[in-house]
């Protein structure tokens, strides 16, 4: 492993990279176990890769991930067998099915066994072309039904990103029958860093204002991630650009910029979903609902207020100092790195949240205690 510098925790910057070095794993042509045949390499990510693979016993074509030895920072085979444990406590239509599971032996990598989703990911769907409203909406039904699914047994997946999103094909039918996959990082509700150290680790596109500040990881983390992979679908552009501690430390000084080119419906649903404030988003049940009275034009665009601009003037410069700079490892997306408790000051901290209001000509945010909650708000329809 290597740092950004030897800081101790008083010098120790607001954000430290951590430099993450990886042991390559079995290639194709390898054999597990007498049994799976490894393929092409279908996914990789900052601690396994993906291949296709030939069930030599069943005959049947499978997926099976191998995790990647990520030393010292964290232990990439007892990750896997956390995602063995998490996904064996799990049984829904929006989950991957898993078929077999080896926890490895110090000699040999762990490996997790699933079914093979023969179709893209949603990184891969969105490179071609974005999503329409009607389909990023349907797609957001599925996936919020499935995190409703996984947070009602007490877990946050923690890294929901569009390469964790598998589609069976390429029709609109099969965007809600989109399966959620990954649950390396997953973690027990009300839970905070990673229990290998004090890290945070995730994708640093993706993370919450929360998970990036260390705070404890609830439901409404997923919701947040969410609510950017459905920006980035209808938009074909990240919510927040960039790499490593740049991109995960942008949501703390602005909101997402909503897509212009949507309906003020799903634009007031999307503003819920990425509220900086995990307790202004809504559940996953109640997303759920919303995103399909969206799909099916139902959802009235004038009624929903959530008492945020619709548009985002420029974030100010600000003064803040990150230290030295930051340096992630090319090629591998989940991001480790250590965060200060220090606070941010951001154009969306309560001292500026009337001038940016103001700014954008909409009202400005009430304090908590003196606004309707945003199901509440949500609930209101146009007389017709």
């Amino acid at each position: 492993m290597a740092r950004d510098g030897a800081l101790g925790p008083a010098t120790r910057p607001v954000a430290a990279a951590v430099l993450l070095s990886s042991r390559a794993g079995p290639g194709p042509g390898s054999l597990l176990n007498d049994r799976y045949e490894l393929g092409q390499v279908i996914g990789r990510g900052g601690m396994s890769t993906v291949h296709r693979a030939h069930d030599r016993r069943t005959g049947r074509q499978v997926a099976v991930k191998v995790s990647r030895s990520v030393a010292p920072v964290i232990d990439a085979d007892g990750r896997a067998r956390h995602e063995m444990d998490v996904l064996a406590a799990l049984d829904d239509p929006g989950l991957i099915a898993v078929l077999d599971a080896d926890g490895g032996d110090g000699s040999t990598p762990a490996y997790l066994v699933t079914e093979l989703v023969a179709g893209p990911t949603l990184a891969e769907w969105i490179r071609d072309s974005t999503l329409t409203e009607a389909q990023a909406a349907r797609l957001g039904v599925a996936m919020c039904r499935t995190l409703a699914y996984v947070h009602a047994h007490g877990i946050v997946h923690c890294d929901v990103k569009p390469a964790n999103i598998l589609i069976p094909g390429r029709t609109e039918a099969d965007l809600a029958a989109a399966k959620l996959a990954d649950f390396g990082i997953a973690t027990a509700v009300d839970s905070t860093r990673s229990a290998d150290t004090d890290v945070t680790i995730g994708t640093p596109n993706y993370l919450s204002p929360e998970q990036v500040r260390g705070d404890r990881i609830n439901p409404p983390t997923d919701i947040y991630s969410l609510g950017l992979v459905l920006i980035e679908a209808l938009t074909g552009t990240l919510a927040y650009p960039g790499d490593g501690v740049e991109a995960a430390t942008a949501r703390l000084t602005r909101s997402a910029t909503l897509p212009s080119r949507a309906s003020d419906g799903l634009r007031a649903v999307l503003a819920a979903m990425t509220a900086l404030d995990p307790l202004d988003r809504p559940a996953a049940g109640h997303a759920a609902d919303l995103l399909d009275e969206v799909a099916g034009g139902s959802l009235v665009d004038e009624i929903l207020t959530l008492g945020r601009p619709v548009a985002e003037p420029p974030a100010p410069a600000t003064s803040v100092n990150w230290g030295s700079p930051l340096r992630f490892t090319p090629g591998i997306t989940t991001a480790i790195f250590r965060l200060s408790p220090s606070p941010i000051a951001g154009p969306h901290s309560s001292s500026a949240i009337t001038k940016v209001s103001r700014f954008c000509s909409v009202p400005a945010i009430p304090s908590r205690a003196h606004r309707p909650a945003a199901s509440d708000q949500m609930k209101r329809r146009a007389v017709m």
